[in-house]
């Protein structure tokens, strides 16, 4: 029984609320982490009294190997070389332990390690690299985390290799970042470390070849990969992880794929994720083979241009069009000067010509920021392209413009008032009529939907439409929110509405704009 009622996840973090050990370990409250890592390190250097599968449930989910590694000991950092001095000494991020790995330390290590099963960064805690080679000997070349099956790594300075004595032949996803990222994240080094450690690390800004070959000999199972690295070079060598069932890739710059007579085969690849410049995205579509892809998932890099969707789509349609039936498309990301700009990008209209060679897309995702959405979103035509339909989802990104800095820790932009009242939206009878466009239509999300009082819209009274529909704002004219809101409910079988904009029938200034139902208040601001 405590096995049974440990395995749902909700009871558990009842469970362990009423104790000092936190399980929340995707929080991202440092202060928090480190009060719980102390209390897991104490728990287990105290030996307590814990049954197994409490302990299963504590250590199975690290955010780094840090408390797993304060059970072998003391940790100091390094020794840097001597500084001039009138100069501020360096801190070396490289941990090494005190008194050296004893049999009683590493016996505690072997008997919580096996428990692990998800780390969201191996190297997050810098270990000096002879000290993985010297446990791995002491565990008999065996994997270290032998029940790992979810890792995270970030590209280091030390050698890219030093990680790969933690994991097992049965790991299945691997998480590979830029090591920016983690340099931004850390706190702890000083600037002149930092500045040091990024100039040795200006050349490891992409997984390597090498790298791939390792990963494939000691991970020959591995069926998820995410590589989110500035550059991308590996693509001929991924095709040794004959398992790779889901691949995910984000990537800024333009890469090579080296000319071959051949595809290269990727026979188990379901699902895809690019995010890359549009010439890269189209030249790899049309380089692999991949027979059994269902799900496929785009979204171009800056600077980006319509026709350049098109042919992407275009290269899409003719390599997957016969086994595709999940795509989401995503516009690219606009500049300060994009967006201030009068121009207004067809992001619906664009894709309908690719969209008209996937007879058997069942799942559609368009998302692009307001200037796309300008010329309207095209509902009607969308449903009458894809008569197969089940699923349809058209969503509005408030997003930061593309020149900002991405390790800028910003907050996401809020809703603007003037974008939610002008924007172009489809009316309730146009929303009705897709479900004679698309009979087999059972989910629906819309940022906008345009609605007056039922006296008016002539929809019926009675319950018509199994579907599901989900509404970001609903711009009421000239009636009562509560009249649409009965009018949404009797006619679809489940409905959503985040905020209800109430709206006369003559347009006025945007200081009378209010708002009515639930949710955020419209002051004539900002939501």
């Amino acid at each position: 029984m405590p096995s049974r009622i440990l395995l749902c996840s909700e009871l558990v973090d009842e469970i362990f609320n009423h104790f000092p050990v936190r399980t929340d370990f995707h929080s991202e409250d440092k202060s928090g982490r480190e009060r719980w890592r102390a209390t897991l390190v104490n728990s287990a250097l105290a030996c307590r009294a814990l049954r197994d599968p409490a302990l299963n449930v504590l250590w199975s989910h690290l955010y780094d190997l840090e408390p797993l590694l304060q059970l072998l000991g003391n940790w100091e950092h390094l020794r840097s070389r001597k500084r001039p001095k009138g100069k501020m000494p360096e801190v070396n991020p490289v941990m090494i332990l005190s008194d050296g790995l004893s049999l009683e330390s590493f016996a505690r290590f072997q008997h919580h390690a096996p428990r692990i099963v998800h780390v969201g960064v191996l190297n997050a805690f810098p270990v000096h690299a002879p000290l993985w080679q010297k446990m791995s000997e002491a565990n008999k070349r065996a994997p270290l985390l032998p029940r790992l099956r979810h890792a995270g790594y970030y590209m280091t300075a030390t050698f890219e290799d030093d990680f790969l004595p933690l994991i097992p032949r049965t790991l299945q996803s691997l998480d590979v970042q830029h090591w920016n990222a983690h340099f931004m994240l850390d706190q702890c080094i000083s600037n002149s470390c930092v500045d040091r450690q990024k100039q040795m690390l200006k050349a490891r800004d992409f997984l390597s070849d090498t790298l791939v070959a390792c990963l494939a000999e000691h991970a020959p199972g591995l069926s998820r990969l995410h590589n989110h690295t500035p550059r991308f070079e590996c693509l001929f060598m991924l095709q040794r992880f004959t398992r790779l069932t889901h691949l995910s890739l984000n990537i800024r710059r333009e890469f090579d794929i080296p000319p071959g007579e051949s595809k290269i085969p990727f026979p188990a690849l379901q699902s895809l994720v690019v995010t890359a410049p549009s010439k890269s995205l189209k030249r790899m579509v049309e380089t692999i083979d991949c027979p059994r892809l269902n799900h496929l998932d785009l979204r171009p890099k800056p600077s980006c241009t319509v026709l350049d969707l098109q042919d992407c789509l275009g290269s899409c349609a003719s390599a997957f069009g016969s086994t595709l039936d999940s795509l989401v498309i995503w516009a690219w990301h606009l500049s300060i000067r994009e967006i201030h700009s009068e121009q207004t990008y067809a992001s619906a209209a664009a894709v309908l010509p690719s969209l008209a060679r996937l007879p058997h897309l069942q799942s559609l995702k368009l998302a692009a920021s307001a200037r796309f959405w300008m010329p309207g979103f095209a509902l009607e035509e969308i449903c009458g392209t894809l008569p197969e339909l089940r699923a349809l989802a058209l969503d509005l990104l408030w997003e930061h413009p593309s020149d900002n800095n991405e390790y800028w820790k910003l907050e996401p932009p809020k809703s603007c008032l003037d974008t939610l009242v002008t924007l172009p939206a489809p009316t309730l009878e146009t929303v009705i009529k897709t479900s004679r466009l698309c009979p087999h239509l059972r989910t629906l999300e819309l940022p906008m939907l345009e609605a007056t009082s039922s006296g008016s819209t002539g929809v019926p009274s009675h319950h018509e439409l199994e579907m599901d529909v989900k509404i970001e704002t609903v711009r009421v004219r000239g009636g009562p929110v509560g009249d649409v809101a009965r009018a949404l409910q009797r006619q679809f079988g489940c409905v959503e509405v985040a905020r209800w904009l109430s709206l006369p029938k003559q347009p006025l200034p945007l200081a009378n704009v209010r708002l009515l139902g639930h949710g955020p208040a419209l002051d004539g601001g900002d939501l």
